[in-house]
């Protein structure tokens, strides 16, 4: 359906002209701190990182294989909504519950929309002439 869209849109001509395709998946956990490649081990994470996710990553990882299958040689690259807070101190990303609730469950602050905010807070450094802090 994407793969006719963009053939109607006139946005390509034919479809080996797509060199890249790019995923926005939700949860990257503690996993992906930034954008990565898929790979079979990448897929394997998203995967696993549905139940943080569980109404984005499965649709994502399901797109992916569809992208993988139609177009087998063209690359394929995820961006995280979670990587942006994926370093965050502890103190910060920890609620105040039992610790061992983190260590089994993984339960912590994980953050939303951090392409976005990474987009709006690069942006506004870059218009007011302010290093952005990496």
């Amino acid at each position: 359906m994407v793969l006719t869209h963009l053939k109607d849109a006139g946005i390509v001509k034919h479809l080996h002209e797509i060199t890249g395709i790019g995923h926005r998946v939700v949860a990257g956990g503690e996993v992906f701190t930034d954008s990565a490649v898929i790979t079979d081990k990448s897929l394997r994470q998203i995967h696993k990182l549905a139940e943080f996710a569980p109404l984005h990553n499965p649709i994502e990882e399901e797109y992916i294989n569809i992208f993988q299958q139609l177009l087998p040689d063209v690359p394929q690259v995820a961006v995280f909504d979670t990587a942006l807070y994926a370093n965050m101190p502890k103190i910060n990303a920890l609620y105040p519950i039992p610790y061992e609730y983190y260590k089994q469950y993984g339960a912590r602050k994980y953050g939303a929309h951090g392409t976005s905010h990474r987009y709006v807070s690069a942006r506004t450094a870059e218009l007011l002439g302010k290093p952005y802090p990496t």
